[in-house]
């Protein structure tokens, strides 16, 4: 009988006081098919078993190593503003592992010079355009008999296809 692995989530690792080091070392890995097909625990879900506090915290901490990457070019206000638009819009659709992995993209690009609000947040919602679509076509692979259908359906050109379908 084999043995599952339960691989900790990065709320659990923070919670539990991991150092920087060690969520590199679990998480540096993290790709867009990784992120669609593990599931990760959304932010909105995290509500649910974590106080807002402690969610945004651990938001911080991600956002504070990206500031720090790029000299401090975040300020405090700053940090705090991107972790409420975090919990608080469409972006608590991400998981924790998708702030990760975002950070990380922003860190080895070579188009950020200097962070503020604004490339942060696009980027955040660049991702979760790009994870919505992956995650659209890992559900169509999977019903290889029903994508001729969902294709079909997913983008009518006008009311008269929608009612003759």
């Amino acid at each position: 009988m084999e043995i599952a692995k339960i691989e900790p989530q990065i709320m659990q690792m923070t919670l539990e006081k991991a150092s920087k080091l060690d969520l590199i070392r679990h998480f540096s890995n993290l790709t867009m098919d990784k992120l669609v097909k593990k599931s990760y625990t959304s932010i909105g879900s995290l509500k649910k078993a974590y106080s807002l506090e402690q969610i945004e915290k651990v938001i911080k901490i991600l956002l504070n190593d990206l500031s720090a990457s790029f000299g401090g070019s975040l300020n405090t206000d700053q940090i705090e503003e991107l972790a409420v638009e975090l919990t608080s819009n469409i972006l608590i659709n991400l998981s924790l592992e998708d702030v990760y992995f975002t950070c990380r993209q922003i860190k080895i690009s070579k188009n950020y010079h200097k962070l503020n609000v604004n490339i942060v947040l696009m980027a955040f919602e660049e991702h979760l355009s790009k994870r919505s679509e992956a995650y659209y076509e890992w559900n169509i692979s999977k019903a290889p008999d029903a994508a001729g259908d969902v294709k079909r359906l997913a983008a009518p050109k006008n009311i008269k296809e929608i009612i003759n379908q």
